[in-house]
């Protein structure tokens, strides 16, 4: 009998060493690789505005492909025309440096000028920024768009949030 406790307990002992140290550390999940913009929305103090703009963001996503493709150093964007025989027209296409600090990420931005700073959640497959913007901010996004600039108000101030799948 108390060979066969003793024998128990060894076994039990081992199990449980052996469940305990098993392989569970999760990847890290990093910037780098090619990121297809999914969804775009703003939030101001004016739900009005907030309405127009977030369907012209809409329509553009339908009518655009928008992607970041980050490296260690650099970051690319790319806006391509959806076409319908399968040749996509490029829009626009810049290469910027960019920086990852904790939760932010610091993006030196030729197409909007200056540093675009934005919050960021990063899962394996889901990228998704927040971005507090200004007025001239929102100008250089919907000018890109086709909307007229002198449309939106100087007052006008809010958070862009950009939601990207890999």
């Amino acid at each position: 009998m108390k060979n066969f406790i003793l024998s128990f307990t060894i076994l039990l002992t081992t199990c449980t060493l052996m469940t305990s140290c098993g392989d569970n550390e999760e990847e890290a999940v990093t910037l780098q690789g090619e990121w297809l913009m999914r969804e775009q929305t703003i939030k101001t103090s004016d739900s009005s505005f907030d309405n127009m703009l977030n369907t012209v963001f809409s329509l553009d996503l339908k009518e655009n492909q928008t992607t970041r493709a980050f490296t260690e150093l650099n970051v690319k964007t790319t806006i391509r025309k959806k076409g319908s025989s399968g040749s996509d027209e490029l829009i626009s296409e810049s290469t910027d440096t960019y920086e990852a600090k904790g939760d932010s990420i610091f993006i030196q931005s030729s197409l909007h000028g200056g540093t675009a700073a934005s919050k960021y959640l990063i899962t394996p497959n889901t990228l998704t920024t927040y971005r507090k913007v200004t007025s001239q901010d929102i100008r250089n996004i919907v000018t890109i768009m086709g909307v007229d600039p002198a449309t939106i108000p100087n007052d006008l101030t809010g958070e862009l949030k950009i939601k990207e799948i890999r």
